[in-house]
C-alpha cells in the first residue's frame, strides 16, 4: 500500500494550479511551503493578498482581483488557503486540490504554539505588518470551522469541481506527506 505522500507526488505530476485548503493552523501553508521548495514551485498565500498592515483587511474587489491575476497567470503555482467566499472561482483553474482534514483539537493546538513561537512576529506566509495574534473570534472560527466553512467546502467540491482531489486526513498523512516531500 503507497503512503499519503507518494499518492501527493504523484498527484502533483504536471499540474499548473494546486490548491491547499482545510481549517485554520491545519499545516496548510507549511505543506505548500515544502512542496514549493521540493518541486520548484511558486507558492502564493491568500493570507498576503487579503491582509495589510495590523490586520486590516483589503477590500473585496482588490483580493478577488489578485487572486485572478494569479490564477491566469501561465506560471505553475501552490496556492494556499481557504477563504470560503473565493473558493468557487479557484476551482475553476485548478487541476488539483489538496484537501487537509484535521481533528479541530489538532488545530488548536497547533495554532497555540504557532502563536507562542511567533508572538508579535510577522510569519513570511502573512502580510507585512501583522504580527501573530490570538484573539477569541480567531479561535471561535477554527472550532466552528467543520460545521459552516468546512461544509460549504465539501458541497463546492462535490457539486462543482471535476479535477483530481488529494486528501489528507489527520497527523499522520500530514507527516507522510511532509516526509516525502522533503526528500
Amino acid at each position: 500500500m503507497r503512503d499519503k505522500g507518494q499518492e501527493l507526488e504523484k498527484a502533483l505530476i504536471g499540474k499548473k494550479k494546486i490548491l491547499v485548503i482545510g481549517p485554520n493552523a491545519s499545516g496548510k501553508s507549511t505543506l505548500s511551503k515544502t512542496l514549493g521548495e521540493r518541486f520548484s514551485l511558486d507558492v502564493c498565500h491568500l493570507d498576503r493578498l487579503y491582509w495589510s498592515e495590523n490586520w486590516k483587511a483589503v477590500d473585496n474587489d482588490l483580493f478577488i482581483d489578485r487572486v485572478s491575476q494569479v490564477l491566469q497567470s501561465p506560471k505553475a503555482c501552490i496556492i494556499d488557503g481557504d477563504y470560503i467566499f473565493n473558493l468557487e472561482s479557484r476551482l475553476k483553474y485548478a487541476d488539483l486540490v489538496i484537501l487537509i482534514t484535521m481533528p479541530t483539537l489538532t488545530c488548536l493546538k497547533n495554532l497555540i504554539n504557532r502563536w507562542i513561537k511567533n508572538k508579535n512576529k510577522s510569519r513570511d506566509d502573512m502580510a507585512e505588518g501583522c504580527h501573530e495574534r490570538l484573539s477569541a473570534s480567531f479561535i471561535w472560527y477554527l472550532i466552528h470551522y467543520q460545521s459552516r466553512s468546512g461544509k460549504l467546502t465539501h458541497q463546492l467540491l462535490t457539486q462543482k469541481y471535476c479535477g483530481e482531489i488529494v486528501k489528507i486526513d489527520g497527523i499522520r498523512e500530514m507527516r507522510e506527506c511532509q516526509r516525502s516531500s522533503c526528500k
